[in-house]
């Protein structure tokens, strides 16, 4: 796979790669037949099928754009070349994706726009129609994302949402599909589009499903299996929510079993009694003015399919160096009964 903008190559295989020179990463019958066409389908956005006649053998060699849902834009190019007369090899789970977020304000969006590539890197299937297809950002993060990766993928996006260049960025995290309930790593390779007009950000990327995470990153993935043994230990349901946006970004699955009902945008307006918020607007503020303090506890009503379940929240907020706090960790339990008093 290739970037689509610099033509430097982002996997081969199941095997990421950094954005590396093509000349550095392709053998030389790759950069003699197949490089020359990816150019050309760089330069076009079309598909190419060909046969190469190369040192007296023959090629069979394919490029497939890879082009945003919404947009159009082309994002990445998959190559391949095979010798002619067999058959082709199967290609990695693949696809692009958009991601446009609004402003904070009532009634925020951070809703993905998904080529059909992206199903089955997910373990979904692609939906009819001819699109464009899409799934709001915390509604992936929330039920397709590992609970250890969510977190760690939501500051990706928030960092590269205020990002002042276009530069690309490589995450891995884990999905857990759906189907099989089987753990895949993903990589992701994004950037900030700095060239949208208005005031909503669009983050655009690809997104592969890859054998094992980079080299040099194993530290972080073994932190992350800390956090997961740890949420997996707690006995009460633990959410996250982002201030700004005031959306629950992860919730554990004891958080599912609340039966409370989830919007695809958990937008908390849309989750709590509205006569609660300004009570968890309160606490929310007083967690991130003094991070890493545990609040008092507030009760509030969530809403359910029959109806409204009242629920205590403690929270503490989330500090990052150089930064305010801005992400809200909080402890979900019912509420405390007080102890009835009887008559002597």
């Amino acid at each position: 796979m290739f970037d689509a903008r610099f033509l430097r190559v982002l996997s081969i295989g199941v095997t990421p790669y950094r954005g590396i020179a093509p000349k550095s990463a392709l053998d030389p019958i790759a950069r003699r037949n197949l490089l020359p066409r990816i150019r050309a389908a760089s330069r076009e956005g079309l598909p190419v099928a060909d046969v190469a006649e190369d040192h007296g053998r023959r090629w069979n060699v394919r490029v497939e754009p890879v082009v945003g849902a919404h947009s159009g834009q082309l994002l990445a190019l998959l190559g391949c070349y095979w010798p002619a007369g067999q058959a082709m090899p199967p290609a990695p789970p693949v696809g692009g994706w958009e991601l446009r977020l609004t402003p904070p304000g009532p009634h925020p969006s951070m809703r993905g726009y998904w080529s059909s590539g992206l199903f089955p890197v997910h373990e979904l299937a692609v939906p009819d129609g001819d699109g464009p297809f899409g799934m709001d950002g915390p509604q992936w993060l929330d039920e397709l994302v590992v609970e250890s990766d969510r977190a760690e993928t939501r500051l990706v996006q928030d960092d590269l949402a205020t990002a002042t260049t276009d530069g690309l960025h490589f995450h891995t995290y884990r999905i857990r599909g759906p189907k099989t309930g089987q753990e895949h790593h993903v990589r992701s390779v994004l950037r900030r589009d700095l060239s949208e007009p208005g005031p909503d950000v669009w983050l655009r990327g690809v997104s592969i499903r890859i054998a094992e995470p980079e080299t040099g990153t194993d530290a972080e993935h073994a932190a992350n299996r800390f956090l997961e043994a740890m949420l997996s230990l707690s006995p009460d349901p633990v959410v996250a929510i982002d201030t700004i946006y005031e959306q629950m970004f992860l919730t554990t699955v004891r958080f599912a079993e609340l039966g409370v009902a989830l919007p695809a945008d958990r937008h908390l307006a849309r989750i709590l009694h509205r006569d609660d918020m300004p009570a968890l607007r309160a606490m929310l503020a007083d967690a991130t003015t003094h991070p890493d303090e545990v609040s008092d506890p507030v009760r509030v009503r969530f809403a359910r399919p029959d109806g409204w379940t009242t629920l205590e929240l403690r929270c503490a907020g989330v500090r990052r160096a150089g930064r305010s706090a801005r992400h809200v960790l909080c402890r979900v339990c019912q509420p405390c009964q007080a102890p009835t008093e009887h008559a002597a």
